[in-house]
């Protein structure tokens, strides 16, 4: 029996498995192709997304099956993909890489080579239009801010500077492969639901939109200084994601803090997109800065310490993102008053990417709270968020009837959310059902869950939080209106296992939150609006 992995964890946590060298027998005979189109095999967002579907399935660790790299001979390393040599051999050098993310001693076992276009595969993933015998292939497609899979193939036609649709579409990609190979071992009753037959997700609107080419673009060349002083806490999975998603832009102005006093050790390896075993010993926060040398690689210069949070020398940041798994943490980021607070976490097969301004949204103390309350049904939630007792929220959902005014009195007294005025008056006409769908139902964490992820359910939301930093940039150089995650919709949870189209979440504030005093929204207006007029 081998060691317990972080995979084993969540493997057991979320699948019901028990059996793990069974588990890892059936995978291992099982051989997956990663194949490129030929008209994008020399294209920088083709190879992109090759890379990233291949850097997080390798991952899977001793769940990993057999990966064939199936693109044309001749296809050569560009010059800006991150990560990997410039000008060497695509096929050969990924192969090296997904055998460089394994232990040493592990390496034998596992079977990657350089594929063909006419080899038998098991199961397929193909970005862009081309041709491999597999007994399911799923097609990836990229589009500016949104990438997505079908079991079609998709056109490929942009060729713009934006990564994140190319991002995507190799992590959903993967999530895709990920899901048709651990439902193989799923116990009775755990598989993931079937998976869907098409899936797409915009990085800008969190959508999947039908005309994603009318998104507004990336501009060529994202000045950061917008936004700074930038800081980011947290070095582990979701933060390396973050820093794969910014090493991949083309042109970058600015500088960025890290900070994060811990080192990565070998079961970092399974989520953690851009170390491989040579960097095993080194410290989180020095990799990350070590990726883009200094400013060389596209103009970001990243410094790093080596500490934790607390231990930094006194700043003000306009911009800080929470990648970290301590709830504690992400409640001090939020009351230091950075001007905005970018927030991303897993939990299982789940992930949460959300936006604090001292909007009409929740703080991070609100998703995160200090003496968080144990895990409810739905009507117990909701009777709690409205102050209404159980059986009462049970005969209102089903009477459907408008509320009376001494209900909505008593609700707007003891509700632990704090509802608007117009959703309470579409209540007293349409009833509860009008609280429940504005209600925040899903509580922010599992804590009584051990923290096992795995690597395709980390990546994602890392890629988003960068997207959210560009996207800051967008907004404030005028090129749009507004960022999508913005007043009470400014939370976005998104289920690996489920369907794949979750929508934002209209989210309130938790009635008595530190957020909601005075006293600190005066503070943090003096603090950013004065600073801004």
């Amino acid at each position: 029996m081998t060691d317990r992995s972080r995979a084993d964890l969540f493997l057991a946590q979320e699948l019901g498995v028990n059996d793990f060298d069974g588990a890892r027998d059936r995978l291992a005979g099982v051989e997956i192709a990663l194949a490129l189109a030929p008209d994008l095999a020399g294209e920088r967002l083709g190879q992109l997304t090759l890379l990233v579907a291949a850097n997080i399935l390798c991952r899977l660790g001793p769940y990993c099956p057999k990966i064939a790299i199936v693109v044309p001979d001749t296809a050569c390393v560009h010059p800006d993909l991150p990560l990997l040599p410039s000008g060497s051999p695509l096929g050969d050098v990924l192969c090296r890489f997904m055998e460089d993310t394994q232990r040493p001693e592990k390496r034998s076992h596992r079977q990657y080579r350089v594929g063909a276009f006419d080899d038998a595969f098991a199961l397929a993933l193909v970005i862009g239009d081309a041709r491999v015998k597999a007994s399911r292939t799923l097609y990836t497609w990229y589009e500016r801010w949104t990438g997505g899979f079908a079991d079609t193939s998709q056109p490929i036609t942009y060729r713009g500077s934006n990564s994140f649709g190319a991002l995507l579409a190799g992590a959903l990609g993967a999530t895709g492969v990920s899901r048709l190979l651990l439902e193989r071992i799923a116990a009775p009753g755990f598989a993931p639901q079937p998976l869907p037959r098409a899936a797409a997700l915009s990085a800008y609107s969190y959508t999947s939109p039908s005309t994603p080419g009318s998104e507004p673009d990336v501009p060529i060349q994202v000045d950061f200084r917008a936004i700074g002083p930038l800081l980011l806490v947290g070095g582990g999975a979701v933060a390396s994601g973050l820093a794969f998603a910014l090493v991949s832009l083309p042109q970058v102005v600015g500088d960025l803090t890290i900070t994060d006093h811990d080192g990565i050790d070998a079961t970092n390896l399974e989520r953690h997109l851009i170390a491989t075993w040579e960097h095993v010993g080194l410290l989180k926060a020095t990799r990350v800065a070590q990726l883009f040398a200094d400013g060389v690689w596209n103009g970001l210069v990243v410094r790093a310490y080596n500490s934790r949070y607390e231990h930094l020398p006194p700043a003000q940041w306009r911009t800080m993102i929470a990648a970290v798994d301590d709830a504690d943490i992400r409640r001090r980021l939020q009351f230091d008053l950075p001007e905005t607070l970018l927030n991303a976490g897993t939990v299982g097969p789940e992930f949460l990417v959300s936006r604090h301004d001292y909007g009409a949204g929740p703080c991070a103390e609100c998703l995160y709270p200090e003496h968080s309350q144990p895990a409810r049904t739905l009507v117990e939630m909701l009777a709690v968020q409205t102050g209404l007792d159980v059986t009462e929220v049970v005969r209102l959902e089903g009477e459907r009837s408008p509320l009376t005014e001494e209900q909505i009195a008593r609700i707007v007294e003891r509700g632990e959310l704090m509802f608007p005025e117009e959703v309470l008056e579409r209540a007293r006409h349409d009833g509860f059902r009008a609280l429940a769908e504005s209600a925040c139902t899903t509580a922010t964490v599992r804590p009584e869950l051990p923290a096992a992820t795995i690597g395709f359910v980390a990546a994602l939301p890392g890629i988003l939080l960068a997207a959210e930093l560009v996207k800051e940039v967008v907004f404030r150089t005028g090129l749009t209106d507004g960022p999508p995650l913005a007043g009470a919709q400014s939370v976005f949870r998104f289920d690996t296992f489920g369907e794949l189209q979750d929508p934002i979440e209209l989210a309130r504030p938790s009635r008595g939150c530190r957020c909601q005093e005075q006293l600190m929204r005066a503070a943090y207006l003096r603090r950013w609006r004065d600073d801004t007029e």
